[in-house]
């Protein structure tokens, strides 16, 4: 947990709202601030690493300048989940989550 930025900017299909009209809100699992969304530390729940040989679900990589998009989509249904790591003072932070259908 070191190596995320809490608030973390991100979403979240258990938290559905509208942005634009939604009040400012927090607790411990996240807030919303200026209509935006954000994972707090305190209700983050860790990530499992991946089974490689679980075939339901594909992976997508985008390498920009000191940035790496990684975007998981299940095979089996339309979820999808969003990660953005950026590099800061040489090392990988998680700086975006997000958990969606599509």
């Amino acid at each position: 947990m070191s190596r995320i930025n809490f608030p973390l900017r991100g979403g979240s299909t258990e938290y559905v709202f509208d942005e634009s009209i939604h009040p400012d809100i927090e607790n411990d699992k996240f807030m919303v601030s200026d209509g935006k969304f954000y994972w707090q530390e305190k209700g983050w729940v860790h990530l499992n690493e991946m089974d490689k040989a679980n075939l339901n679900y594909s992976l997508e990589f985008t390498n920009k300048t000191n940035k790496v998009d990684l975007i998981i989509k299940s095979k089996i249904d339309d979820f999808i989940i969003v990660m953005e790591f950026e590099l800061i003072k040489k090392q990988w932070y998680l700086v975006y989550y997000s958990s969606d259908w599509y």
